[in-house]
């Protein structure tokens, strides 16, 4: 059924027609809307409407009411823009209508289910933990149904929002809880790379309950826990007291590995009583030979020059006693080919050696996982992190060691020897990644 009236414009002397057309979808009332006016019609606005029938009203039933208008002037073929938005129209009502009644029985349901609660809370505040024969009350099942419903409804209005955008495809963010939700959003802004979120999400809606998910401190914990175990971590050098270490720091130009050897040099020398020997393949480089003899004459450590693997294969031979013996090497760019043929000669020489990788935490993630794959000509044991100082966002230090299954030995920020260093632990890569304040550095 529909009512019409006229309005007068001043459009070629003709009148523009206004008229109401009512429904029991969005779906029929459109399709009234093409079969009277055409395609050129104008939909002004539509609503939800209560169409009272029977005695008293007792047999409501909600309605569609669109209000809909064409202008008559001179007849014109329908346009293919005009056809096609019509259609669109159409396809976006045919979604609709069925999401509209779903809608409606869940709101009934969660009525029914309030009214439900109502009743048990009633009956458990008179008779308490089921006395009397009566069954406690099952909170933690009704809120479960209840949430469930919640987000039932919830993911009925984004798909009606969505039908109206042409069914734009839904992103795993749109899917997830609303905590979860949080998280996703916040993990991406710092940086983290988008697989291992999108794994950890998917795990935690797998275990955790709606309940659950519903709890801002559990999933916060929970999530913590995830990602830490993602984090492998290699703890201090001299690990197994009374075997010797002979320690390789490798890496690109100018990332710190011989300031970073001399803070480990110092640290060992002072405050343990272990007996450690320096060597270095850093021949190409006077100034950082200079430093590196500076540094050891003041901890009154030996140092020798090495050219060759054989050269430090008898260095180490002769430092036998020692309990660590740390060896620098000459920085390399990760396109210097020559350069690698020379370090994978070292690693094939048959050394005892722990590798430590050296990176930038400034360095953009392309250019770390470039270097990480062209210093893979040797046996990388280790990924050691330098110059936290110098950047704002430690996203990339978190995601180099997922991609890589690399365990992280220490951190660096800053240039003092022996401080500026720690021991990587689990929760101060994800205190950086999410650039959360962080003590003063602890060398374990």
């Amino acid at each position: 059924m529909f009512a019409d009236s006229r309005v007068p414009t001043f459009h070629d002397g003709g009148a523009m027609k206004i008229k109401r057309y009512q429904a029991l979808t969005m779906h029929e009332a459109l399709r009234s809307v093409k079969e009277d006016l055409g395609p050129d019609a104008v939909i002004l606005s539509s609503q939800q409407i209560k169409n009272a029938g029977g005695v008293f009203g007792m047999f409501d039933r909600p309605m569609v009411e669109i209000t809909a208008a064409i202008d008559p002037g001179p007849a014109t073929d329908d346009s293919p823009e005009q056809a096609a938005t019509f259609k669109k129209e159409l396809h976006a009502a045919s979604v609709f209508a069925p999401l509209q009644q779903d809608l409606a029985l869940i709101r009934e349901e969660i009525q029914s289910l309030r009214r439900a609660t109502a009743g048990r809370l009633a009956t458990a505040r008179s008779h308490p933990e089921g006395e009397g024969g009566v069954p406690a009350t099952p909170w933690k099942e009704i809120r479960e149904e209840i949430y469930e419903l919640r987000n039932m409804v919830r993911t009925l209005t984004n798909g009606s929002a969505q039908a109206n955008a042409q069914d734009e495809p839904r992103t795993q963010e749109d899917m997830l809880p609303p905590l979860l939700a949080q998280e996703y959003q916040r993990l991406s802004l710092r940086g983290v790379d988008p697989q291992v979120v999108k794994k950890v999400m998917t795990f935690m809606t797998e275990k955790l309950s709606s309940e659950q998910l519903a709890q801002p401190t559990l999933v916060q914990s929970y999530l913590d826990d995830l990602l830490a175990c993602t984090v492998q971590v290699a703890g201090p050098l001299l690990d197994r007291p009374g075997l010797q270490k002979v320690v390789l720091f490798v890496g690109a130009t100018g990332v710190g590995k011989t300031t970073t050897l001399a803070k480990l040099a110092a640290h060992y020398r002072e405050k343990t009583d272990c007996h450690i020997a320096v060597a270095t393949l850093d021949t190409h480089r006077v100034a950082a030979m200079e430093q590196l003899k500076m540094y050891t004459r003041v901890l009154g450590i030996p140092v020798d020059v090495a050219i060759s693997p054989q050269e430090l294969t008898k260095i180490v031979q002769r430092h036998k006693q020692k309990d660590l013996v740390l060896v620098d090497t000459a920085g390399r760019s990760p396109s210097d080919l020559a350069g690698m043929g020379e370090l994978k000669e070292l690693g094939d020489a048959g050394l005892p050696l722990e590798i430590h990788l050296v990176l930038s935490a400034s360095t953009k993630q392309t250019d770390l996982d470039e270097t990480v794959k062209q210093f893979s000509v040797l046996p990388i044991h280790r990924l050691l992190f330098t110059k936290l100082d110098e950047t704002g966002s430690c996203a990339t230090v978190f995601n180099t060691l997922n991609r890589t299954g690399k365990p992280i030995s220490y951190f660096t920020a800053g240039q003092r020897v022996p401080d500026d260093i720690e021991v990587a632990t689990p929760k101060r890569v994800l205190d950086l990644v999410m650039n959360l304040p962080s003590p003063e550095m602890a060398f374990a």
